[in-house]
């Protein structure tokens, strides 16, 4: 027991030993075991930072791949680069919750947040410049016809839209490049042709001899040519499918394309298809300048009226075209503008020409008293060009305001008043000229209304010349109201009636009719036997005077109202002789005057009407010679 209490007391001393040598340890480590805590604790917050490091420096920066995609000219243009342009734009979106602190107050990550923005600046300058010269160099390359454009093309000038400083150059050097190609391919087109084997189609130039083919063919191709040049930046832009919300989609077939002076630009196409439009312009100045050439050299060589209206209307109809496709202030539309004024100044200068050669001609009228054969020819002439005209107004009148206004035209073409007085003038002059050189009025009066009445049916069938065929109308009323009074004076002395209206008029007062010379009862007797007779001859049917009045309907119009004139005189012959101081004995009227009207097949007249009115509206009611319908 005494042994175990010794060994229990050395371990209760041992164990004392140790705990003070612990005690003693745990004081010495102290400071270390502070330390070490303290080292784990910043290793700890060491880890979490390089961790938040590396996730924001993979956010707002680019991976050493998109970086060499930027500058380096071994990559070429194509998705990488699209790729870190779009990385590029996200990190700048990104970078805009770091610059918050600038509107707060507070300074946050706004440094970072500047100096990322610098960076990315510098890198998005150096890809866009990048992209700028490489189209630089595309688009000074030869471009195939009908080639489409490139999905990496399109890319590009789409994300260099932002850079017109940058993109602007580039649509220069394409504008210049594609003009030069454009004015070689016209070009070739007038001279060779197409290419072996079959060198089809034939040079343009091959139909020189024929000016509305020729003139037809190098406008057409201009026209293809805009066509092809608009399909080629419509694809570059990459516009051709986009529409504006709540707006409907393309061009409907026939509708008018809108100039680019109609262009909204308060929407967000405006400025594209500005830019559309302007190189455009500059592309078809290259065929430009030798089109206006040779256009106006083939319109100032010919010598016809017809072919030179021809040539002014069909430049018009491509003038109009083009006002529609690429703007009424567009090179190539002022290019026409020109060469539509260029055209109507040398087709008036062939009506004055036509209508110079017209007052050279002073030779009397046929014996028919027919139109004679100048003013026939003219008046061909003057119909088919009214026909021309007829037919074009289906896209846009020649002459706009041709219905009322008498002023030159803002298109560059003269008016419709213009041109038809140009014509009709001379040929009214030509017509009085030549019935003045008839010795006979009554003769004259019938060659005028013939010349009047053929240049009435050439107009009448167009409504653009109305005004024109009322002035004639006016002219054919006054020589129908002239031969209407000649024709009464004539069936006066043919029906006895003159002497008896002549002794009533002169008769002195005081003295009974009946004593008047030439209105006896004896003379009275004789001169109503007369009128039975006449009135029983062909003349109230056929009257021979006016057979060689060549409208029908005019011969009855004069005829009726010479008859009608007849009828008043009878009329008041009646009434003289019915009065008791004209001293004649009862009876010697065997007719009444309503009796004559019967006879000659008069309706009862409309007294409210003037006889120059109803002449007028049985002129411009007039049918037109059976040989001119």
């Amino acid at each position: 027991l005494t042994l175990l209490t010794e060994h229990v007391d050395s371990m209760s001393a041992a164990a004392d030993d140790v705990q003070a040598r612990l005690h003693a340890a745990a004081s010495a480590s102290a400071y270390l075991r502070e330390h070490a805590v303290g080292l784990q604790r910043q290793r700890t917050t060491t880890a979490s930072q390089s961790t938040l490091l590396s996730l924001f420096l993979a956010r707002f920066t680019l991976t050493e791949a998109e970086a060499e995609a930027v500058t380096s000219r071994a990559v070429p243009i194509g998705t990488e680069l699209f790729a870190a342009l779009d990385r590029l734009a996200q990190i700048r979106s990104d970078c805009a919750v770091l610059l918050v602190g600038r509107e707060e107050g507070e300074q946050g990550g706004m440094r970072a947040g500047m100096d990322i923005m610098d960076a990315s600046a510098a890198q998005l300058d150096a890809a866009q410049t990048k992209m700028a010269r490489w189209l630089l160099f595309e688009f000074r390359q030869p471009f195939r016809e009908g080639a489409e454009v490139g999905g990496t093309m399109r890319e590009a000038v789409r994300r260099l839209e932002a850079r017109p400083d940058l993109l602007r150059p580039a649509l220069q050097i394409l504008a210049a490049t594609r003009a030069s190609n454009l004015s070689a391919a016209f070009h070739a087109a007038l001279t060779q042709g197409g290419g072996a084997p079959s060198f089809l189609p034939r040079p343009i130039e091959v139909h020189a001899h024929d000016p509305q083919r020729y003139v037809g063919d190098m406008l057409a191709w201009v026209h293809q040519a805009v066509a092809s040049e608009r399909e080629f930046l419509v694809g570059l832009f990459g516009r051709e499918a986009e529409v504006e919300p709540g707006e409907r989609g393309g061009r409907r077939m026939g509708e008018k394309r809108r100039g680019i002076e109609s262009v909204d630009w308060t929407k967000g196409r405006g400025e594209e298809e500005r830019r559309v439009r302007e190189v455009l312009d500059r592309v078809m100045e290259g065929c430009g300048r030798p089109l206006k050439l040779r256009i106006e050299q083939t319109v100032n060589s010919q010598e016809g009226c017809i072919t030179t209206f021809h040539l002014a209307s069909l430049v018009h109809f491509y003038r109009v075209t083009m006002d529609h496709t690429v703007g009424s202030k567009a090179s190539l539309s002022r290019i026409l503008a020109e060469c539509v004024q260029t055209s109507y100044e040398a087709f008036l200068r062939t009506l004055d020409r036509l209508a110079a050669g017209l007052e050279r001609i002073s030779e009397p009228p046929s014996a028919s008293l027919d139109a004679p054969p100048p003013l026939l020819g003219a008046c061909s002439t003057l119909k088919e060009l009214l026909a021309v005209h007829q037919s074009s107004l289906s896209e846009q009148d020649l002459f706009p305001g041709s219905e009322a206004s008498a002023a030159t035209s803002s298109s560059g073409g003269p008016n419709l008043a213009n041109v038809l007085g140009r014509i009709v003038d001379p040929l009214l002059a030509l017509c009085r000229r030549m019935a003045e050189a008839h010795a006979g009025a009554w003769e004259a009066s019938l060659f005028l209304t013939n010349c009047l009445s053929h240049l009435k049916a050439v107009l009448s069938p167009y409504a653009f010349a109305e005004q024109t065929v009322r002035d004639v109308e006016k002219d054919i009323a006054e020589q129908i109201l002239h031969m209407t009074e000649s024709q009464y004076v004539h069936l006066l002395g043919e029906s006895g009636l003159a002497s008896i209206l002549d002794a009533i008029e002169n008769r002195p007062p005081g003295i009974a009719l009946a004593q008047q010379a030439g209105a006896t009862p004896d003379a009275l007797a004789k001169q109503l036997a007369k009128l039975e007779a006449f009135l029983g001859s062909p003349q109230l049917i056929a009257p021979a005077r006016l057979a060689l009045l060549s409208a029908p309907s005019l011969r009855a119009v004069v005829h009726a109202g010479s008859l009608r004139r007849l009828a008043r005189a009878y009329a008041r012959i009646e009434e003289e002789i019915r009065l008791p101081t004209s001293a004649y004995p009862a009876g010697v009227m065997k007719r009444s005057a309503a009796e004559i009207r019967l006879l000659l097949g008069i309706e009862e007249e409309r007294e409210d009407v003037p006889e120059e009115t109803s002449i007028a509206e049985a002129v411009a009611e007039a049918e037109p010679p059976a040989g001119e319908r």
